[in-house]
C-alpha cells in the first residue's frame, strides 16, 4: 500500500510540475505576445508622430517660402516705383532745358520712324512741344 502511494504521489508530483512547466510556458507566451503587441502600438505611434512632425515641417517651409515671396514682390514693387518716379524726374529735368530737349526729340522721332519703316507716319505730341515738333521735323525727316 506504501508503494501503491508512493507511486501515486509521484504521479501526482510529475502531473503537478507539468501542469506548472505548462502555465509558466502559456503565461511566458502570452506575455511575449503582449510585449510584441505593444512593441507594434508603440512603434505605429512613433510613425504617426513621425509623419506629423514631416508634415508640419513642410507646411512651416512652405509658409516660409511664400513669405518670402511676399517680401521679394513688396521690395520689387518698391524698386518699380522708385525708378518710376526717377524716370518721371528725369523727363521734367529734361524738358527744362530746351536745346537737350530739341536733340531728344529728333532722336525720339527718329528711332520711331525707323522702328515704324513706313512712307507716312503721325506724330503726337503734348500741345507746349508742338512747336518744336515742327522745328525738329525737318532734321528727323533726313
Amino acid at each position: 500500500v506504501n508503494q501503491m502511494i508512493t507511486f501515486i504521489m509521484q504521479e501526482a508530483k510529475e502531473k503537478a510540475n507539468e501542469l506548472r512547466l505548462k502555465t509558466e510556458h502559456d503565461a511566458n507566451l502570452e506575455s511575449s505576445m503582449m510585449v510584441h503587441s505593444a512593441k507594434n502600438k508603440i512603434q505605429d505611434e512613433v510613425r504617426e508622430k513621425e509623419k506629423k512632425i514631416a508634415m508640419q515641417e513642410r507646411i512651416r517651409l512652405s509658409r516660409a517660402e511664400a513669405e518670402i515671396r511676399v517680401k521679394k514682390m513688396k521690395t520689387r514693387e518698391e524698386l518699380l516705383e522708385t525708378v518710376k518716379a526717377d524716370a518721371v524726374a528725369a523727363l521734367q529735368n529734361a524738358t527744362s532745358d530746351k536745346t537737350k530737349y530739341q536733340a531728344m526729340l529728333t532722336d525720339l522721332i527718329v528711332q520711331g520712324l525707323i522702328k515704324l519703316n513706313e512712307p507716312k507716319v503721325d506724330v503726337i505730341v503734348r500741345e507746349s512741344d508742338a512747336d518744336i515738333a515742327k522745328k525738329v521735323k525737318g532734321d528727323a525727316v533726313k
